[in-house]
């Protein structure tokens, strides 16, 4: 139930045979690491002028997760959504 524009938003989670899954709001840009149509891992291109920028989005989620006592523990690039190119949202 937290909401937070840097944090994605859960719509539910289950467990199907015997696998976990989460239904997550869409993100348009996929993660910073996500996978092509072969399964090659991609890494999204980012210009250095554009870090400030994630690291302050990134910054504000994870102020937002410790304000609730939450820890994230794996912040990793595909744990990094990309909603529209100009917000960067955590997944946890």
């Amino acid at each position: 139930n937290l909401s937070h524009p840097n944090r994605v938003q859960v719509f539910g989670v289950g467990v199907h045979k015997g696998r976990s899954y989460e239904v997550l709001r869409y993100a348009k840009g996929g993660s910073l690491a996500s996978k092509d149509e072969t399964g090659r891992l991609r890494y999204v291109p980012l210009m250095q002028d554009d870090m400030p920028h994630i690291v302050a989005n990134l910054n504000e989620g994870l102020r937002c997760l410790h304000e609730h006592g939450i820890v994230h523990r794996d912040i990793k690039p595909g744990n990094i959504l990309v909603g529209d190119f100009t917000r960067f949202e955590l997944f946890y």
